[in-house]
Parts: C-alpha cells; sequence; structure tokens
C-alpha cells in the first residue's frame, strides 16, 4: 500500500499529508492490518519531524506506540511513547502528555517491566490532577491500581482504586465504575482476599452487562467476558468447580456472541482443566 502517494493526492501540505496518513493508520489498525499501520504512522512520523510540528510529532508517536502495542511489540511502543510524553511536556501541551504517560505505563506493564510502569502512571495521575481533568485523573488511577500488584504492593493498588471509584462516582461515569469494580477484583485476589474479590467481580459483570444489555456495546461484552474469566480463576482457585464451570461458560458464551475466536479457545482451556480437576 502506497500511503504516501495516496496523500499526496489528498494534498500538497505536508501536515495534511501527516495527518491523513495518521487517519490511514487507525483504518489499518481496525482492520488487524498491524505492520501496515506501523508503516502508515511512521511515515507521518517522518514528515511532522520534517516540519517542525511539535504537537503533531507528539500525537503521531502517540499513533505509533498504540499500533506497535497492538502488533504485540510492548517494548517498542514504550519507545515511542516515552519519546512522545517527552515532546509534549516539551511543548506544555499537558492533557497529551498526560495520556501518553498512562499509555507508557501499559506498555511497560505488557513488556514485564512493572518497575518502571508505576512511576509512569503515577506521573500521568499527577498531570490530569494537575490539570483538573477529573475523569482522565480516575482512569489514570485505575491503571496505576493494577500495576502496584506486580510490584508487591497490592493494598496500595487497593486504595489507588478506591481514589479511581471516587472519581467514577463523582463524574457519572457508570462504565467507568464497572472498569474499577473489575480492577479491585484483580487486586484483591492479589492480596490474598478471593471472597472480596468475587464480590468485586461480579458487581462489575452486572454493570458490564447491564450496560450491553442496553446498547449491544462490544466493549462492554468484552470487558464482561474477562471479568468472567478471572471469576472462574478464582473459584477454581478456591476449589468450587462447579460456579468456575459456570463462569468460564459464560465467557466462552460472550466471547463465541462477539467473533473473539482467539479467547474463546483460551478460556476453553481453562473450562476443561476446570472439569477435569
Amino acid at each position: 500500500m502506497h500511503c504516501q502517494h495516496q496523500c499526496r493526492a489528498l494534498s500538497g501540505r505536508p501536515a495534511n499529508e501527516g495527518r491523513a496518513l495518521n487517519r490511514i493508520g487507525l483504518a489499518l489498525r481496525h482492520l488487524n492490518r498491524y505492520d501496515e499501520a506501523i508503516a502508515a504512522h511512521e511515515q507521518a512520523l517522518f514528515i511532522f519531524r520534517n516540519t517542525a510540528d511539535k504537537d503533531d510529532e507528539a500525537r503521531a508517536l502517540n499513533n505509533l506506540g498504540v499500533a506497535l502495542m497492538e502488533a504485540g511489540r510492548f517494548d517498542d511502543a514504550a519507545m515511542a511513547y516515552g519519546e512522545g510524553a517527552a515532546i509534549a511536556r516539551e511543548i506544555r501541551t499537558r492533557h497529551l502528555e498526560g495520556m501518553i504517560l498512562d499509555n507508557l505505563g501499559l506498555a511497560l506493564q505488557q513488556a514485564g517491566r512493572p518497575d518502571e510502569a508505576v512511576p509512569a502512571h503515577r506521573k500521568a495521575v499527577q498531570v490530569f490532577r494537575d490539570s483538573g481533568d477529573r475523569h482522565a485523573e480516575g482512569m489514570a488511577l485505575i491503571n496505576l491500581g493494577l500495576a502496584l500488584p506486580p510490584v508487591g504492593q497490592p493494598k496500595e493498588g487497593i486504595s489507588e482504586l478506591r481514589s479511581a471509584a471516587a472519581v467514577m462516582r463523582e463524574t457519572g461515569d457508570l462504565f467507568g465504575e464497572a472498569i474499577v469494580r473489575d480492577a479491585q477484583g484483580r487486586a484483591l485476589r492479589s492480596d490474598g482476599q478471593p471472597e472480596e474479590a468475587i464480590i468485586a467481580l461480579r458487581d462489575a459483570i452486572g454493570i458490564f452487562s447491564e450496560i450491553a444489555r442496553q446498547s449491544q456495546d462490544v466493549a462492554a461484552l468484552s470487558r464482561e467476558a474477562e471479568a468472567w474469566v478471572i471469576l472462574g480463576e478464582v473459584l477454581r482457585d478456591m476449589r468450587q468447580t462447579n460456579e468456575a464451570v459456570d463462569a468460564f461458560t459464560c465467557a466462552i458464551t460472550i466471547f463465541r456472541e462477539i467473533g473473539f475466536t482467539y479467547r474463546e479457545n483460551q478460556v476453553q482451556v481453562d473450562l476443561d482443566s476446570a472439569r477435569e480437576s
């Protein structure tokens, strides 16, 4: 795919060409054509670097990081995010800086570098707090709360998630509340509190299910299915086999409904294992 040639046909202005390439990259990501998406975002980045447009350069680095994450190249994504966050900080675009820092933390978690992820999420929380963006602060608090248990700080993670829950209630974000309850379930499991984890996960499942029932939101269905998986794992660990089988079965049913075949197959392994135990 000759992205640059197509974009020059749309406009002779380099900045417009770069933005068109970013849109092409986004479309390619939605089609799961990650290598082509990465190439489009890299071309956009090259253009913005040559035009010295720092804001668009930082955004192109963020877009490139997302594409690299989706392709499973987590260390490369972290490099792109790190550079983008530095540029956003340099030009004092605070909201963009916070967004890229939070993405950086997610990439570092996926790359198996949790000790580096925690500071990135903490910086994101502070940036959003300083800029008065309460909702973005709440989402960053969720990511921070999930990043802390892997570095041996589950109680601190639970505390940050309580703060996130307060923000979501304040902003009236029902979906955000469900995400927090799901995250709390995971953190409570890490802290050796399975009964409390089950309560939190069932709360999250109930909210995700209600949102999905009203709107057929695929994101809510996907989140609900993933919460069923974690709940199944907790129940399996507690030797509540029948309940674990039911939870895994619910997850598989939803993944099949939304076409997530790879997750359906993965959870089928958990279900088979639970039935044999």
